[in-house]
């Protein structure tokens, strides 16, 4: 069983991708994936286990690109113009060709991609073709999803030559041949609208091979027909006067020649037919005295028919099977049950993997969510005197976080003070006899503020907290310590749920306006000090603090005490601070201020009770 801190390392790296690009949102809770709208949640799962983070690493660079590169428009508009068919084919084709533009500027994430999308193909999330060979357009699309990776991308592992090897089968070269040859066009790709452009190509190629199929192969200009008795027949077959049928036939004694037609004395005319007195005219056909037509059919005298998708037919009535270019897509509908797309299976199979995971000590978080707000209500506080609060907070804690240096007593060839225990030594040819004192400078820190916004603070007790926060963020910036300042109880009325709004990033300068919070929503404060748990476990420094300004009452007091052992066990102080409340609840320890000129009397007192 992993420990506390490797759990929460982990779940921090899982992170840290998404933290470099400033167009996504993140969160990492729950047990559910998903991305929507510029936010991307990824589960608490077996973090430790390599397979299920090279999924979510996958997924994770996945829907960043779209984010970034995507336009979605188009694809209600290929949907409304060849439905789910159309919709999935050019789902494939941009996936691939955003893909291959995010690997082009991060080649890690060229590796991440391609690593999801073998793992798909392994894992079944993505059929085999050998699957669908029920639906030939369920095996077009399969062509189409995995040519196209190959194709743009560069992925070895595919089944795009499976997939081929059915619709050669099922629907012919020639209609193959002319997939392949669309397909080629996909590296072209630059834009989501090229990707739509090549789409809609494709999409009427296939609707117009099942809607209007292409006439038979034809022999070539100058290539003789073969000359075979009554009962034979075969593509490229001469036929006699009522019986043999074949692709490409020359029909009766009057007159029939090969590709170009031979018309008899009634002007008759038939595309590769030779037609006979009657006036009947038939398309890749032989007919006979009573004037019957078919396509692909012969005739004889008594007016019956035999007719197949490319056969011919015997005297004696047996078939003889040969090969059509589009056969496999005689009756089939040019559309698919459902709008496919391979990433949304994945985020199915990322959440399936959490809610399976059985780590008692994680299950324990799954509770918890972790959504950024990318703004928050503001409200015109009166602020003023901040800045005395900052030198109060500065002057106070760097006596516990800067000013804890250690001083030694050494001993050096050269100065003024001698060390009498060294005199002895300096006989046996010891110069190290003068004393000069090391010291040793405090550990480096990172320090966050955790603010709470909730509805229950009101407009007096949000306006000291806010004031309490710059004071804060100014102070530790005299210090040179960096300070991260979340807002936590900040409510979305859209989504309608909690969110943490961050007014000062890690790294980040200072931004005076950030720090005029409304009071919205609950108080999530377990959900709050999670967050603080897996951003600072990815801070480098070595002493870690956490300080909470609440009026005291969260949501669930049994997970913040939770919580709070999870951030002692990874070495991270937490002080609370009680905003116009005695105590804080989920905390064994924490102290009390009335107003925000109170908060530096209360950090003393946290000094006393070595809260630090």
């Amino acid at each position: 069983m992993m420990s506390n801190i490797a759990k929460v390392k982990k779940i921090a790296k899982a992170i840290n991708a998404l933290a470099k690009n400033d167009s996504v949102q993140v969160s990492v809770g729950g047990d559910t994936a998903y991305s929507t709208g510029g936010s991307i949640n990824i589960p608490i799962g077996d973090f430790s286990d390599p397979r299920f983070m090279k999924m979510v690493q996958g997924y994770i660079d996945h829907e960043i690109g779209h984010e970034s590169e995507t336009e979605h428009g188009y694809m209600a508009k290929a949907i409304s113009i060849g439905g789910n068919l159309m919709g999935s084919i050019l789902n494939a084709l941009e996936d691939a060709r955003m893909e291959n533009s995010r690997g082009n500027i991060y080649p890690g994430a060229r590796i991440n991609l391609e690593v999801l999308f073998s793992i798909a193909i392994e894992d079944e999330i993505i059929p085999n073709p050998n699957d669908m060979k029920q639906n030939i357009m369920e095996v077009i699309f399969s062509y189409i999803l995995h040519a196209s990776r190959e194709l743009v991308c560069g992925y070895t592992a595919t089944h795009a030559s499976l997939a081929l090897s059915i619709i050669r089968q099922s629907a012919g070269d020639v209609f193959a041949d002319g997939l392949v040859e669309l397909l080629k066009e996909s590296p072209s790709m630059k834009t989501t609208y090229c990707a739509f452009q090549l789409a809609e190509k494709i999409y009427n190629y296939l609707d117009q091979s099942v809607n209007n199929p292409p006439p038979k192969q034809q022999p070539q200009p100058g290539q003789s027909q073969d000359s075979d008795d009554a009962d034979s027949g075969s593509s490229s077959d001469s036929n006699d006067d009522d019986d043999s049928q074949g692709q490409s036939d020359s029909n009766d004694d009057d007159g029939s020649q090969g590709q170009s037609d031979s018309n008899d004395d009634d002007d008759s005319q038939g595309q590769s037919d030779s037609n006979d007195d009657d006036g009947s005219q038939g398309q890749s056909g032989s007919n006979d005295d009573d004037g019957s037509q078919g396509q692909s059919e012969s005739n004889d005298d008594d007016g019956s028919s035999s007719e197949g998708s490319a056969d011919s037919s015997s005297p004696d009535g047996n078939d003889e099977s040969s090969s059509s270019p589009n056969s496999g897509l005689q009756g089939v509908k040019a559309d698919l049950d459902t709008l496919h797309d391979y990433h949304e299976e994945v985020q199915d199979c990322i959440t399936d993997k959490a809610r399976n995971y059985d780590d008692v000590d994680t299950a324990e978080l799954q509770c918890l969510r972790i959504d950024k707000a990318s703004n928050a209500t503001m409200v015109s506080f009166d602020l003023a005197g901040w800045r005395s609060l900052s030198s109060k907070f500065a002057r106070t804690l760097q006596k516990v976080i800067i000013d804890k240096t250690e001083t030694l007593k050494m001993a050096s060839s050269t100065g003024r003070r001698i060390m009498r225990s060294k005199l002895a030594s300096s006989q046996l040819g010891n110069d190290d006899v003068f004393e000069y004192r090391e010291e040793t400078e405090a550990l480096d820190s990172s320090v966050m503020l955790l603010v709470d916004a909730s509805g229950s603070m009101g407009f007096d007790n949000m306006r000291e907290a806010n004031k309490t926060a710059l004071g804060f963020a100014k102070g530790f910036q005299r210090m040179g310590i960096d300070i991260e300042v979340n807002y936590y109880g900040v409510y979305n009325q859209i989504a309608s749920r909690n969110e943490i709004y961050t007014a000062k990033e890690f790294g980040k300068k200072l931004d005076v306006s950030k720090f005029s919070v409304a009071s919205s929503g609950t108080t999530p404060t377990e959900e709050a000090l999670f967050y603080a748990l897996v951003r600072m476990s990815n801070q480098t420094q070595q002493n870690k603090i956490i300080f909470l300004i609440t009026d005291g009452q969260p949501d669930c007091g049994n997970s913040v005490q939770m919580v709070h052992e999870k951030l002692v066990n990874a070495g991270v102080k937490v002080i609370p601070i009680g905003l116009g409340t005695k105590s804080v609840q989920g905390f064994k320890n924490s102290v009390y201020a009335a107003n925000s000129e109170e908060v530096n009397n209360a950090l003393k007192n946290a000094i006393k009770k070595k809260l630090f």
